[in-house]
């Protein structure tokens, strides 16, 4: 076998276990507009680049488990005042507040309800990859980004060895 067929089965083990088990999300809740949860987004970011950069996670930061496939953003609001703000994992049916029947979208969209009796809004939106429920830190390259990366060079020059 070919040193470039061994670094192209490489490259694809390391991107399939790099992209498998779970993953991580912000994790913060508040019940003010103010708060960092909400409006302070550079430390969530700084939580962020310290967990990717050192694996140091702190209370903004959580691996989730793996029944937990989800990020998560809960908002709860009555009469145009915030009541909660939440992000953190989430198993896509189980949230803060118990709505019969609520089924949440999970591919980024809010999803809200309105309860007439409290006349509290409940949002929640879910997502599934790493820190998608809060800042991105778009001009850094993620791990997995990486291996994407090397498997696709890899994949050139073994077209080119064909050739």
């Amino acid at each position: 076998m070919s040193g470039t067929k061994q670094i192209l089965i490489i490259l694809s083990l390391l991107c399939v276990l790099g992209m498998a088990g779970a993953i991580t999300c912000y994790s913060c809740a508040t019940t003010s507009e103010e708060g960092k949860c909400v409006a302070k987004w550079k430390t969530l970011r700084n939580s962020r680049l310290s967990a990717e950069a050192e694996n140091l996670y702190d209370d903004n930061v959580r691996n989730c488990t793996e029944d937990k496939q989800y990020c998560k953003i809960e908002k709860i609001e009555a009469r145009g005042q915030l009541l909660s703000y939440i992000r953190g994992c989430s198993d896509g049916s189980s949230f803060s507040l118990n709505f019969r029947s609520f089924t949440a979208s999970t591919d980024n969209r809010s999803t809200c309800i309105f309860d007439q009796n409290s006349a509290q809004q409940f949002c929640v939106t879910l997502c599934s990859g790493d820190f998608c429920n809060g800042p991105s830190s778009a001009t850094e390259l993620t791990p997995n980004m990486v291996i994407f990366i090397s498997l696709l060079v890899a994949c050139l020059l073994y077209k080119k060895d064909i050739v």
